[in-house]
């Protein structure tokens, strides 16, 4: 008879819907992330073609210009920087930078500015000045273009010539 009471209990029980548990309780849960700053920064080569010391460079520069893709965090400011290069001369913050040639001794002067006119010196070794960018996300690289200059009439060895600079973001 006990048997058939539990029984009769517990199929009255299920069949009147009640909740299994007794109440209940909430907590909040805080979600947080933090965006950081970060950069990343690419670069295409510097090629000036010919040097025609006696010609066409005689009395006029040799230009050229290189593409420099900086892509920042969103809202994160950084400062591009190009060194002075592998074979600079003079010292401190106002070095020449020089191409090597054939030889130990064969140099070609040359150098790269932030603007077209190539009037302001970029880089912070050679009396120049950084460029500042300011991030838009991956979804939106800055573009900055490196403008570079080999001042005529230099007296430079036949061959080829090459430098290698460093372009850094600091961030």
């Amino acid at each position: 008879m006990k048997r058939l009471l539990f029984f009769a209990l517990a199929a009255a029980f299920a069949a009147s819907g009640a909740p299994a548990s007794a109440g209940s309780s909430s907590a909040t849960m805080i979600v947080t992330a933090t965006v950081i700053s970060t950069c990343t920064i690419t670069s295409g080569n510097l090629n000036f073609g010919n040097y025609d010391a006696i010609g066409a460079n005689a009395g006029a520069a040799l230009l050229g210009t290189a593409e420099i893709t900086a892509t920042c965090s969103n809202g994160a400011t950084a400062e591009v920087d190009i060194d002075q290069g592998l074979n600079p001369t003079g010292s401190g913050n106002a070095q020449q930078r020089r191409m090597k040639g054939p030889g130990s001794t064969n140099f070609l002067n040359y150098d790269i500015y932030k603007d077209s006119a190539r009037s302001q010196r970029w880089g912070t070794k050679t009396s120049g000045t950084t460029q500042p960018v300011t991030g838009g996300g991956s979804s939106a690289p800055v573009r900055l273009t490196a403008y570079g200059s080999v001042p005529p009439a230099q007296s430079a060895q036949v061959g080829a010539y090459t430098d290698s600079v460093a372009v850094t973001i600091n961030y």
